[in-house]
This record gives structure tokens, sequence and C-alpha cells, in this order.
């Protein structure tokens, strides 16, 4: 029994992992937080909530200019193992890098 569960279990995890689409900034896709709609890269994780001021100003200075009030933050899935081995190695700088890289961005509810 306890096979079958673990043998359910890994299909199901493998078939959510094929269906991830992969990180494109190039194709926006509509994604809903907090009852509102944002445009937000394809593959891309969104915050699961309406980013706050200091997110936002975080973010700005960053290099990801066009946060504003009422956005959303957004990530390319690799970013969080990024930052965690920045955190370790000590680089205060990987934000600046991964805004340049066009990693990390803000979204603007549609309209």
């Amino acid at each position: 029994m306890k096979k079958n569960i673990v043998l359910i279990m890994s299909a199901f995890l493998a078939v959510g992992c094929m269906n991830q689409p992969q990180f494109d900034p190039t194709r926006p896709v509509v994604q809903s937080v907090d009852g509102k709609l944002f445009k937000i890269p394809s593959g891309a994780i969104p915050s699961p909530h309406i980013a706050t001021k200091k997110e936002i100003d975080f973010f700005k200075k960053s290099g990801v200019e066009n946060c504003q009030y009422g956005d959303i933050l957004w990530e390319a899935p690799s970013t969080q193992k990024r930052i965690d081995e920045a955190i370790q190695t000590g680089n205060a700088d990987i934000h600046k890098t991964l805004a340049k890289e066009g990693k990390i961005g803000c979204a603007s509810p549609t309209k």
C-alpha cells in the first residue's frame, strides 16, 4: 500500500514538474493576486500579495525602476537558489545582478 502511494505521488510530482512553463520574459501571462490581474513573464513566480512600500523601495534600489504602489513582485524560478547562495557567500549585490538579468521585476494591475 505504501509503495502504491509513493508511486502515485511520484507520478503526480513528475507530471506537475513537466507542466511548469519555462521562464520566458518575452511571453507575458496573466496571474491573479489579491483579486487583481497582473501580467508577468511566463514561468515567473508572483508574490502572493501586493508589494509593501519597503519591498518596492528595495527593488527600486536594486535597479527595477518600474515598481510602484499596488504592484506585485515576480521572480524567475532559479532566483531563490541564487539568492540563498549569495547570502551564504556574502554577496550583497545579488538583487542588482538579478535585476540586470531581468530575473526579478514588478507588475502593475492590468486595466
